[in-house]
């Protein structure tokens, strides 16, 4: 809440409190600009930050000052792309929720990586097979980008030498990753009673 670090999106539902102000960076141009982020975790190739009540923190822990995440250029397009997600309600610099749009995330993160002049694109991923031209089954190849329900925003980037970069941004709640954990457990517990030889029933 105001006071704390964090700001308010006004809503025509109400106003929503939390977001954590961040001046994304450009390492490269020196560009900045300011998304407000919900709780979140952003991850680079090497980098890796937290975000969280109104403060940014880095990999170890330690608090970064005055919320500055200093990204590489491509990282920035994607940052920017994310927080597009929900143009149509013109809140391009809330990134939340509300962003979650899917595998349309790849086209404005294809957008913003040609403004940026970034030597880097999206690569490419296999999603499962489809029926080929002559018979048979081939892989399905879509961009390495989606902003997945789930709550996990990510793409894969390659550059003309065949370099990669990436990078994630989590906004899973902990509600959600201990409903995920319980999940899995009982996927587990359950494949393991299947797999269970018939005479340890006994």
């Amino acid at each position: 809440m105001p006071g704390d670090g964090t700001v308010v999106k006004q809503t025509r539902f109400g106003d929503i409190g939390g977001y954590t102000p961040v001046t994304v960076k450009n390492k490269d141009t020196k560009e900045t600009f300011v998304i407000n982020f919900t709780n979140a975790k952003v991850k680079g190739n090497e980098a890796e930050w937290t975000i969280k009540d109104g403060k940014v923190y880095d990999k170890d822990g330690k608090t970064i000052e005055d919320n500055v995440m200093e990204v590489t250029r491509y990282q920035a397009a994607l940052i920017k792309a994310a927080a597009r997600g929900d143009d149509y309600k013109g809140e391009h610099n809330f990134l939340d929720r509300e962003d979650l749009n899917g595998a349309i995330y790849a086209d404005v993160a294809k957008e913003e990586l040609q403004k940026a002049k970034s030597e880097y694109r999206l690569n490419d991923m296999e999603t499962g097979y489809v029926p080929g031209d002559n018979g048979g089954f081939v892989p399905r190849i879509v961009p390495a980008a989606d902003a997945t329900e789930g709550g996990v925003i990510f793409a894969e980037v390659v550059n003309k030498d065949g370099e990669t970069g990436g990078l994630t941004i989590d906004i899973r709640t902990p509600e959600q990753l201990a409903d995920e954990q319980r999940r899995a457990e009982e996927a587990a517990e359950l494949f393991d009673r299947a797999n269970k030889p018939w005479w340890k029933f006994w």
